[in-house]
């Protein structure tokens, strides 16, 4: 997953939803983890999509950059939709093989 080769202080926590485990403690459902990538910070908030990933790219550097950037109004909806078209088509992306699928037994550090 690209989020963790960024993260390379180790600020987050990342989890396949399919562990049966994850649902429960953050609160959402399958369908939810299906149709978008989700960020849960500490105090429980829930940040669904483009918003998940501008708060995981602002915890892995550090700043507010990517939530300030976000919460842009225009910027908001072109996210949003670039998300989407990225999540639409991510089956057309090289990328790694999804953590419940590796042979290798991906766990969490």
């Amino acid at each position: 997953m690209w989020l963790r080769r960024l993260d390379w202080r180790h600020r987050l926590y990342i989890a396949p939803f399919q562990w049966a485990w994850v649902l429960d403690q953050v609160g959402l459902t399958v369908v939810q983890c299906e149709q978008a990538a989700w960020a849960v910070t500490p105090d429980r908030r829930r940040f669904r999509g483009a918003e998940a990933i501008s708060v995981a790219l602002d915890e892995i550097l550090g700043w507010r950059l990517f939530q300030w950037i976000y919460r842009r109004p225009p910027l908001t909806r072109l996210m949003d939709r670039l998300y989407q078209w990225i999540a639409d088509n991510r089956s057309r992306f090289p990328g790694v093989t999804p953590a419940v699928d590796r042979p290798d037994g991906w766990q969490p550090e």
